[in-house]
């Protein structure tokens, strides 16, 4: 994706990833931001939706984000993820977690190269 990390970022998050449009990306200043997103189709979509991290841009002009099928799925109540795939594009809320409240993970070890 757009943030450089290429097939390491599938990892990332447990795979629950996202991309965003431009106005958002800021050229790549948002690359590994976590959101909370939800849709708002009650009938399919639980309340606590599903949690992604910011890896690619976004280059559709019709949605703010792209989630990948995984994430889509896991805003659905349970038995729903096929109905929800459907819809293709979903009404959601979302609000954006800062590192600390450990939204999203990285399960990978840092090294410092000296």
């Amino acid at each position: 994706g757009a943030c450089g990390y290429g097939s390491l970022a599938l990892n990332f998050n447990g795979g629950f990833l996202v991309a965003r449009v431009s106005s958002y990306f800021k050229y790549g200043a948002s690359c590994g931001a976590c959101f909370q997103i939800r849709c708002k189709n009650s009938d399919l979509c639980s309340k606590s939706g599903t949690n992604v991290m910011l890896m690619d841009l976004n280059t559709n002009t019709h949605t703010d984000f792209v989630l990948c099928n995984k994430a889509f799925k896991a805003m659905a109540k349970p038995g729903k993820d096929r109905d929800i795939l459907k819809l293709g594009v979903a009404d959601v809320e979302y609000k954006r977690y800062n590192h600390l409240n450990l939204s999203c993970y990285w399960n990978f070890r840092l090294m410092n190269v000296t």
